[in-house]
This record gives structure tokens, C-alpha cells and sequence, in this order.
């Protein structure tokens, strides 16, 4: 039978304190700067994606960023490192079709397809006929 330990958490906050929150947590490193930087990703992921909308006509993309915090706790001291990784949308590929020849190179006409000897007649404007 496994036995189960219960971990109570204890605030040492004083009573008719609001305790720190995690945006706070994140606040304390490095002067800000981490949050500065996580700040400057997320712009940089949203204005990725109006890019790409704009350039493409895409109105769906998806961008990322993943937050990690890692703590080692050593002999009552915690190492905490927080790390980002962001992931912006690209830019849509485009496809063609394309049909194999008989040599084996890639054209965007299907040989094997006959060809007719269609002629386009331009008419002039404003003309009747």
C-alpha cells in the first residue's frame, strides 16, 4: 500500500497583506527585464501575424509563447530560471500542380494532354461586330 503525504502550504504573508502575485514574481528578475523581454515577444508574435495577413490575406495564423520557470532547490536556497520560446506564424507556401514528361522534369502542362489550336480574337472597343 503506497502511502500519500499531504503538503500544506503556509503564507508568510501578514495578515491584511495582499501576497505578491506571479506577474510580481516575474517582475522581480533582472531589474524587469524578463518582463520587458516577454513583453517585446509577444509583440513581435502579433505583429508577425498582422503581417501575414496583411501580405497574404490570411485571417487565421497561430503564434506561441511558452513561458518556463524552472526552480532547483538546494540546501534552502531556490535557483529559479525563467525561459521563453516563441514560434511566429509563416508566411503560407504556395503549390502547383505540375506533371512529369517523359525525360522526367516537371512542367505545369500535362503533356499527355492534347492541345488545341484555339486563336483569341481581340474585338475592338466600341464596336458592335
Amino acid at each position: 500500500m503506497k502511502a500519500t503525504q499531504e503538503l500544506t502550504i503556509v503564507s508568510d504573508t501578514p495578515p491584511g497583506r495582499q501576497r505578491p502575485n506571479f506577474l510580481q514574481f516575474l517582475g522581480r528578475f533582472d531589474g524587469g527585464a524578463v518582463v520587458d523581454r516577454l513583453t517585446s515577444e509577444l509583440e513581435e508574435i502579433v505583429a508577425a501575424q498582422e503581417q501575414v495577413a496583411q501580405d497574404h490575406g490570411v485571417q487565421a495564423s497561430t503564434g506561441e509563447l511558452v513561458i518556463t520557470v524552472k526552480f532547483k532547490r538546494k540546501k534552502g536556497t531556490y535557483d529559479v530560471t525563467i525561459d521563453s520560446k516563441s514560434k511566429k506564424p509563416k508566411a503560407p507556401t504556395s503549390a502547383e500542380v505540375m506533371w512529369a514528361t517523359e525525360t522526367n522534369n516537371l512542367v505545369p502542362e500535362n503533356p499527355r494532354q492534347q492541345k488545341f489550336g484555339f486563336t483569341e480574337i481581340v474585338r475592338p472597343r466600341g464596336s458592335d461586330a
